[in-house]
């Protein structure tokens, strides 16, 4: 009797035992497309006049994954650390006054809930200078053949498990 205790005792821990499924899902792979208003992009910077406002009309994604789908469910919006916002409504829009901003460069941020078929829900994250100016006068000079009107933007996104 002693024998198939002990028998039982050391197979126990083999039956605790467990193992990282096939099945385990991967994070989203897309692109995160913005589209604003209201600034421009000059040198990789975008930039924003003040008493203009400057308006993000949409952020959308597009999967990497040939045959995939995927969305963006909530976009929470930042301005130097503090949050400005969050909405779950597509097209994920906001619209910033910023004759309330010192001139100078400033941090936007967004993070957005990212949900790809067959992948596990993720946070992306994403941040960009915005450099507001007094006046259009005091934009940068540009090349003659830089586009600097208002239009999208893009990047990929990178989400991580938190």
């Amino acid at each position: 009797m002693k024998k198939i205790i002990h028998l039982l005792m050391a197979a126990l821990p083999l039956l605790c035992m467990t193992a990282c499924s096939d099945d385990d899902k991967d994070l989203p792979a897309v692109d995160i497309n913005i589209e604003y208003a209201g600034a421009k992009k000059i040198d990789g910077t975008i930039y924003a006049v003040a008493g203009e406002p400057f308006e993000i009309t949409s952020v959308s994604c597009t999967p990497l994954r040939q045959g995939k789908k995927a969305a963006i469910t909530a976009v929470t919006y930042g301005l130097d650390g503090w949050v400005l916002g969050a909405t779950n409504l597509s097209p994920f829009n906001i619209s910033i006054d910023t004759s309330e901003l010192t001139p100078g460069k400033h941090v936007m941020s967004m993070s957005m809930i990212i949900a790809e078929v067959d992948c596990e829900l993720a946070t992306g994250y994403m941040a960009f200078d915005l450099i507001v100016v007094p006046t259009a006068e005091d934009l940068p000079d540009t090349a003659p053949d830089e586009d600097t009107s208002s239009g999208t933007g893009q990047f990929t996104a990178s989400p991580d498990i938190q």
